[in-house]
């Protein structure tokens, strides 16, 4: 599952700040470096995502920083452990396999991109517009 502990958090606020010095290398893509680097661990975000999490229009280096980057993972951790402890109460089952019943019902995909599906389903697409 997702830890972050302080340590990991000082880790990735560096890891973070640092590709951000990257020419050319915005929110979105060290989100996914990040993610390509422990699958287990990073979550992807786009700009569509970032948006809609904090409210936010521009999406850059200066908005999209590396404390917004550990608030969200908090929030997506957050997010998994109420699904996860909300399963058993639901279907009578143990959380260990509560969470290999969540897994298995994705392929068996590990839930930072499970997480990343969803918030690509659930906030990534662009807004239909109405007429």
């Amino acid at each position: 599952m997702l830890s972050l502990t302080s340590y990991n958090q000082d880790r990735l606020k560096d890891a973070y700040e640092l590709l951000a010095q990257v020419e050319g290398l915005g929110p979105t893509g060290i989100s996914k470096y990040l993610h390509m680097h422990n699958r287990g661990l990073f979550i992807m975000w786009d700009n569509q995502i970032f948006r809609d999490y904090f409210h936010i229009k521009i999406v850059n280096k200066t908005s999209a920083t590396s404390q917004r980057y550990l608030k969200f993972l908090s929030r997506m951790r957050d997010e998994l452990l109420d699904a996860v402890n909300s399963l058993p109460l639901s279907t009578n089952i143990s959380k260990p396999e509560a969470i290999t019943e969540l897994r298995s019902h994705f392929n068996n995909e590990t839930f930072p991109r499970i997480l990343d599906k969803y918030n690509y389903a659930t906030r990534g697409q662009p807004k239909l517009k109405i007429k």
